[in-house]
């Protein structure tokens, strides 16, 4: 801990009002031989070393603190602030799967030299990697809004914590119907009442594929290039609690989710319906989110909620995150390898990474509603 500190090793910070990134350090599976340490977690359940395994007692002795996720693949070993200088070191062991295949592909088995390319590269384009790609999304949006700031008092010349614009300041419970279903504000709560929206899982029935389709020589599938991140341009988020109206004349510039029937849109029968995740057309009313709603505008429906969620409060929070993220796809893109022998070994892999970082993050937003994103965001051990 005390070298990584000492050497200077970490990532400037995004913005001027948050603080810079802890080193990371990636132990590898001979290093941690030597360290004594095993060569897989015998705890499956917490995925940790236990407070008394001699190494964790070791490295608790001079006075260093862990997290509250403990000794695990991603450790974050830290001091208590003293004199304003933060002392907080971030540990990685691929050997204990901190490199989960289903975000970083098989990053895990590359050479040290190309690992530390990989990540370095990830960290100073994207943000310092502390887990899934998807938490580094989520963790990215807190890095480019910090909650506060310090701000002068001209009256007394002293310093004090005041709100970033644009940030979240404060947690907030989600509406009822976004509610992840073990908050305590789904309890209760009628099935009719959960706003379902996630990404399409849908594919056509076997039976209602025609005979000229079914003879066709090949198939033609679309995909649009980072479709979730450019969704995020723009997009009007709610930053502050929601507000409850009865028969609202529906927004689409407003955050929310409208509580509006339908199932009497008409799309292409061939096609799934775009207003769940299914693709099975709705039967009757549901809570939506506001694009989906304004998409069934755009189709030509008559649209009347019946109630909704909505949030006055907003503005656009995803925007700098967009940015970044655009940037570093561009900046990571096909170079061929770190040897130039073309064969794109590393070059590939951040932009890959970087590509999958937005994927889940809008939805995971929209799952939390802010309440976890904002109180984490607060915090500074």
């Amino acid at each position: 801990m005390t070298w990584a500190l000492d050497a200077g090793l970490g990532a400037e910070r995004p913005h001027r009002a948050g603080r810079d990134a802890d080193p990371l350090v990636v132990v590898t599976a001979a290093a941690a031989a030597r360290l004594r340490l095993p060569a897989e977690l015998d705890d499956r359940k917490h995925l940790r070393l236990t407070e008394s395994h001699p190494v964790v007692k070791q490295l608790l002795k001079p006075g260093r603190k862990l997290t509250k996720r403990g000794f695990g693949s991603w450790t974050k070993v830290y001091k208590p602030v003293d004199g304003g200088r933060r002392q907080c070191v971030q540990l990685a062991f691929p050997h204990w799967d901190a490199l989960d295949t289903r975000s970083w592909a098989d990053a895990a088995t590359l050479p040290a030299p190309q690992l530390a390319q990989l990540l370095g590269a990830y960290a100073t384009r994207v943000v310092t990697p502390r887990g899934s790609t998807a938490a580094a999304g989520l963790a990215l949006m807190t890095e480019l809004r910090p909650p506060t700031q310090a701000v002068k008092d001209e009256t007394t010349g002293t310093w004090r914590s005041g709100p970033v614009a644009g940030s979240l300041l404060e947690a907030v419970d989600p509406a009822p119907p976004e509610a992840a279903s073990e908050h305590p504000i789904a309890q209760n709560r009628d099935e009719r009442d959960v706003m379902v929206e996630e990404a399409h899982v849908w594919s056509r029935e076997l039976h209602a594929v025609t005979d000229d389709e079914g003879e066709a020589p090949w198939a033609i599938g679309l995909d649009v290039n980072a479709a979730f991140l450019a969704a995020a341009s723009r997009l009007p988020v709610g930053i502050g609690a929601p507000e409850h109206v009865t028969a609202p004349r529906f927004d689409p510039k407003m955050p929310g989710c409208w509580y509006v029937d339908l199932s009497g849109v008409r799309v292409d029968p061939r096609l799934p319906s775009p207003f769940t995740p299914n693709g099975i057309a709705p039967t009757g009313p549901g809570w939506y989110a506001t694009p989906t709603v304004a998409y069934a505008a755009e189709l030509g429906a008559t649209v009347e909620p019946l109630q909704a969620w909505i949030r006055p409060e907003n503005g656009p929070y995803l925007d700098p995150w967009y940015t970044r993220l655009r940037e570093s796809g561009r900046v990571l893109g096909y170079r061929g390898n770190a040897s130039g022998s073309g064969g794109g070994v590393f070059a590939r892999s951040p932009h890959a990474r970087a590509s999958d970082t937005p994927r889940p993050g809008p939805q995971r937003l929209s799952r939390y509603r802010f309440r976890r994103v904002a109180r984490d965001g607060g915090r500074r051990g």
